[in-house]
């Protein structure tokens, strides 16, 4: 191979462009995009529909078969899936991969367009929702006060959301947890009564007077004007002023028979967060921004506004950027331990300057393959900063090999431009067909035509660049410094370490002689490694890890809002009494915003609560310990299905099987599957 006596040839030019990828790679390091999970977008529409009162029953006939049969209609679908529950449903819409996301959004809003006039004309809501890692909440806070009213909460909260909006890499921001304002006409019976007005009048009147309906068109000369007669109300004056009918020669008004005032509608979906009323500002990045100093930005956002408004308490609610710091802190600290062992075992084998070299090498791979990573357009995140864990263990071989052969012919006798350029050449292939074997197992992960290679897509990439990477630095630069550090030697004397290498011939040559001990011994340490996979367990996707979960609250389908509520209350207090942990934030009536890619929000519900809870035990085994005690604790309350959810890695880690759950089928499903999953564990305990 020519590549390395190249290098050495000119050296200049070899060093220069070391120094320009490094000093890239690491502007790279410190300037690419930073976030918790893979940042990409997917063909999955999610359409929400909230029609309070509604049994199961009815919303499937009335809303979910229309959705469906219009989405079905659609191409390139794969999948339609909806979920019902008293008072709400989602339909989720899955195409095929590949399909472009933004398209098919635009798709299904139009196909919901052409069925809007089959679905009950008094939907509270009705929202089309892209699903993508990118709409997960980054960061959010809570507002809070004692004797403020929840319309105050939600005003000081919507404040706060302008002030998140004007920091770049914000996408979007959402106020959650408090009652909708409407327009109540409170209508006074006697005064009503006495003029000849009912309530159906009144709907008629304010509907007649809000309503828009264009008037046509006038000619005036060559000019033409639309003429549009527009009800559309500005103030509750103009409600007021609501001509109801003519009465003895006068006007009655609205106002003279009703009062018009601005207040909280009927609570639908209430938050709390330790213990106290909240209304909670959830924030989203935008696709490709750095979360750490966008962390910072809200933090101190947050920090100014609690200073002008001190009638309020503000708190940090969730803050993505404290798990994306973690895991980017354990890559370095990985990097450093991969550093001090391979440092020590080459100097017991290979001598000092030997480990010089090597290590020389792992920081210059690294940097290198971070810098392909970003411009191959990935971040940091989970997926990419484990590949580069991996790496970090298989890019040292090359420079160990290419570092071992010079050093053999300088214990040969030859001058170190020689040593340096036949050491690298003699074992340029050998590397290099080692290095390609390696990065082939990971090419169909690359490959993986599937939303799950999409998310999985940059762990495989950060290797294999990684790995080319460490392979360029092995043929061009360690040669370099082998050049540089290593020492000539005369053919007597052998280098320190070297001592290693006869150890190891009389270690061959005994394991040769007694082949069939070695071979038996060999064997009986795999047949009792098989037994160890009980223990390990199996898992399609495994946990997150991380110091948080879901508590889901399912009241029996007829309950009100205030029946959920009491309930909700006895779980949060029962999950604040153990001291490990930190903060529950509590949903009643809806689901939590996002706070894990793929886990949804659900639809509001009455006889629905979901706790978040976020908890300071350390260790997967104490975590799973933690959450065993509570899920045992918590399935001892009355009147309530409650489930402790732990977030875990793969898509859709909370959907169900593709079933539409409707009414009382729920019950039966759960109980089949909790005996389902018993059973599965006493076989796993059994080791089968």
């Amino acid at each position: 191979m020519r590549l390395p006596a190249l290098a050495l040839k000119y050296h200049h030019f070899a060093l220069v462009l070391l120094v320009l990828v490094s000093v890239l790679g690491t502007l790279s390091l410190l300037t690419m995009p930073r976030a918790e999970d893979p940042q990409f977008d997917f063909a999955t529409v999610g359409i929400s529909v909230v029609h309070p009162g509604s049994t199961p029953e009815d919303l499937e006939r009335m809303v979910v078969f229309p959705l469906e049969e219009a989405i079905r209609g659609l191409e390139d679908v794969d999948e339609v899936i909806a979920w019902v529950r008293n008072g709400g449903a989602t339909v989720e819409a899955r195409f095929l991969y590949g399909s472009d996301p933004d398209e098919k959004l635009e798709r299904v809003e139009a196909a919901v367009g052409g069925v809007r006039d089959q679905l009950p004309p008094d939907l509270l809501h009705l929202d089309i929702e892209k699903y993508s890692p990118t709409n997960v909440t980054m960061f959010m806070a809570a507002v809070m006060s004692d004797d403020r009213t929840y319309d105050d909460l939600r005003l000081t909260a919507e404040h706060l959301q302008k002030r998140f909006e004007r920091l770049g890499g914000v996408k979007k921001v959402e106020v959650w947890g408090h009652p909708q304002n409407e327009v109540q006409v409170r209508l006074h019976p006697q005064r009503a009564a006495a003029h000849g007005v009912d309530v159906p009048a009144v709907e008629r009147a304010v509907a007649g007077a809000a309503r828009t309906v264009p008037g046509g068109h006038v000619d005036a000369g060559d000019v033409r004007f639309s003429v549009v007669t527009s009800g559309r109300y500005r103030s509750l004056d103009d409600i007021r002023k609501t001509v109801m009918r003519a009465d003895s020669g006068h006007l009655v008004a609205l106002g003279d028979i009703a009062d018009v005032v601005l207040g909280d509608a009927t609570p639908s979906y209430l938050t709390r967060h330790n213990g106290q009323r909240a209304v909670l500002v959830a924030v989203q990045q935008q696709l490709g921004t750095n979360v750490l100093p966008l962390s910072a930005q809200l933090s101190a956002t947050l920090d100014r506004f609690a200073e002008e408004h001190p009638e309020y308490r503000f708190t940090p609610v969730f803050d993505q950027a404290a798990g994306v710091a973690e895991r980017i802190d354990g890559f370095f600290t990985n990097l450093l331990q991969g550093l001090a062992l391979v440092g020590a075992i080459v100097l017991l084998t290979l001598g000092f300057r030997a480990a010089c070299v090597v290590l020389l090498t792992i920081p210059l791979s690294m940097l290198t393959g971070v810098l392909f990573l970003d411009w191959s357009g990935y971040g940091l995140q989970q997926m990419s900063i484990v590949g580069l864990v991996i790496a970090l263990g298989l890019l040292v071989d090359n420079a160990i090999v290419v570092t071992e052969n010079i050093a053999r012919h300088l214990r040969q006798g030859d001058s170190k431009t020689a040593a340096a350029v036949k050491g690298a050449s003699q074992v340029g292939w050998a590397v290099t067909a080692g290095t390609f074997t390696t990065v082939l197992a990971f090419v169909p992960m690359i490959l993986l035509q599937s939303d799950t290679g999409s998310f999985i897509r940059s762990m495989p990439v950060a290797v294999v660049v990684t790995l080319i990477a460490s392979l360029w630095v092995a043929l061009t630069v360690t040669p370099q410094f082998g050049r540089m550090l290593l020492q000539e030697r005369p053919k007597a004397t052998a280098a320190p370490g070297a001592g290693s290498s006869t150890r190891y011939t009389r270690a061959l040559q005994w394991a040769l002689g007694h082949r069939f001990l070695v071979l038996a011994v060999v064997g009986l340490v795999f047949v009792c490694s098989l037994t160890l996979f009980p223990r390990v367990g199996f898992s399609l996707f495994p946990k997150a890890e991380k110091a948080q979960f879901m508590v889901n609250v399912d009241l029996p389908v007829n309950a009100n809002l205030d029946a959920t509520h009491a309930v909700a209350l006895h779980v949060e207090d029962r999950l604040r009494g153990y001291p490990e942990v930190e903060a529950v934030t509590t949903h009643i009536g809806r689901g939590s915003p996002a706070v894990y890619y793929n886990v949804h929000p659900s639809s509001d519900a009455a006889n629905f609560a979901q706790l978040f809870v976020q908890h300071r035990v350390e260790g997967l085994a104490a975590r799973n310990e933690f959450v065993a005690r509570v899920r045992q604790d918590l399935s001892a309350v009355v009147g309530a299905k409650v489930r402790v959810h732990e977030f875990s890695q793969g898509p859709g880690s909370e959907a169900p099987i593709a079933l539409r759950l409707i009414g009382e089928e729920l019950d039966v499903l759960e109980s089949v599957a909790a005996e389902v999953a018993a059973r599965m564990a006493n076989v796993s305990g059994a080791g089968l």
